[in-house]
This record gives C-alpha cells, structure tokens and sequence, in this order.
C-alpha cells in the first residue's frame, strides 16, 4: 500500500509536469495526449501483470455474490477505504 501512495502522489506531481513539455514540443496537443495515453496504458498493462490473488479459491464454498458483499461489508477497514 505503501508504493501505491507513493505512485499516486509522484504520478500526480509528474504527469501535469510531462504533459506540458511534450504540448509545447513539436509533438503538439494532439500527439501529446496519444503519448500520455500510450504510457498510462503501459504502467497499468504492467500493475496488472503484477497482480496476484490475496486468497486462494477455495472449490467447496459457495460462489454468492451476496454473500461475499455481507462478508466484506462488515470489514471495516475495507469499507473506509473503498469509501475514501
């Protein structure tokens, strides 16, 4: 969670930074977007690659989708932070 803060804080502080470099460079406002699209779909492609389940499925439980929100709804750290 830690690298996650920080990402979010530097991608913040960097992106408005790298966004005005590259409109008024001979790229233009057209191709600048295209670049800042192309490198956020690349660190997500990459966050995504990086992914691994917290839990292991297990086979014999039931597959609720109500269940599992009663479950998580009860989590209260869960529920502050989806709420924040």
């Amino acid at each position: 969670m830690g690298i996650v803060a920080t990402g979010s804080g530097a991608g913040g502080a960097l992106q408005p930074i790298m966004l005005n470099k590259l409109f008024y460079s001979s790229l233009g406002f057209n191709n600048a977007v295209r670049v800042s699209a192309a490198f956020n779909a690349v660190l997500l492609f990459l966050g995504v690659a990086l992914m691994r389940t917290r839990d292991m499925p297990q086979s014999n439980v039931e597959r609720s989708i109500f269940r599992n929100f009663k479950r998580y709804a009860r989590d209260a750290p869960y529920v502050c932070t989806v709420l924040g």
